[in-house]
């Protein structure tokens, strides 16, 4: 997923830093890897058959950060749980 700098939206190059207007992204950067630790989270949980565990930590990887395939994590967790009413307004 491409993102841009919340300061200037240069597109993101890699580094702690916006390339054009030097803003410190370190916290933003934070803040992904630790949507990116509890997707990975929710899925162990899942495959241990621990839906429960997985349903909170995909809710607070999509607080932290809302993406496409978080978004299907949540629908798969909701799913195999039978919990279709919560499913069906998740599906666009």
């Amino acid at each position: 997923m491409e993102w841009r700098c919340p300061t200037c939206r240069a597109p993101y190059k890699g580094g702690n830093q916006c390339y054009r207007c030097q803003t410190d992204l370190s916290r933003l950067l934070a803040i992904q890897k630790q949507a990116d630790e509890l997707k990975s989270r929710a899925m162990y949980f899942f495959r241990e058959g621990r839906p429960e565990d997985a349903r909170k930590a995909i809710q607070k990887s999509l607080f932290l950060r809302h993406d496409s395939e978080s978004e299907r994590i949540e629908i798969l967790i909701l799913a195999s749980a039978g919990d279709f009413s919560r499913v069906l307004p998740l599906l666009k």
